[in-house]
């Protein structure tokens, strides 16, 4: 990507007009495209290649509007917003079912924009689009109503229960 640099006065100041960086889609994770190159070469990810199509088709060679959220903990690639003129690429691809829902980088966005990446992960699901062509909703078998005796708190979220 090149971007024109605005905001604050001390970048415009020193001269930085334009630069170039990564920028990782918010809230999303797509599949991943192979490496030849690397040693053992490795290769795409189901659906990696529809996922950079379905990307390239509507954002190459456009002028975009993006927020940064931050970078991602190697401090390399900004995470981000692309702000299309159609909606949230990011929430495209999970409606197409051509990524997943990416917790770590969902934490940095507005939690008011999140509900429509889960909406849209989970109709993706239901109909069974992209990688989730073989998705089977978990079926709860037995009862779902048990009784029984806390015998020990494991941690904060996990407790071993005696059944009655």
């Amino acid at each position: 990507f090149r971007c024109q640099v605005t905001g604050p006065p001390e970048l415009e100041s020193a001269g930085v007009m334009f630069g170039s960086f990564t920028l990782i889609l918010a809230g999303v994770a797509s599949p991943r495209m192979g490496n030849p190159r690397a040693t053992p070469p490795t290769t795409d990810e189901a659906f990696a290649v529809d996922a950079r199509e379905f990307v390239s088709t509507r954002l190459l060679h456009r002028e975009l509007d993006m927020t940064v959220y931050g970078t991602d903990k190697a401090g390399v690639c900004a995470v981000g917003t692309v702000h299309h003129p159609r909606g949230n690429i990011a929430v495209e691809l999970l409606k197409a079912g051509l990524a997943r829902v990416s917790d770590w980088s969902a934490r940095m966005m507005p939690p008011s924009d999140v509900p429509a990446f889960r909406i849209a992960e989970n109709n993706a699901k239901r109909a069974n689009f992209g990688v989730w062509h073989s998705y089977e909703a978990p079926q709860i078998s037995g009862a779902s109503q048990i009784s029984g005796l806390c015998v020990e708190a494991l941690t904060g979220d996990t407790i071993n229960i005696l059944p009655d």
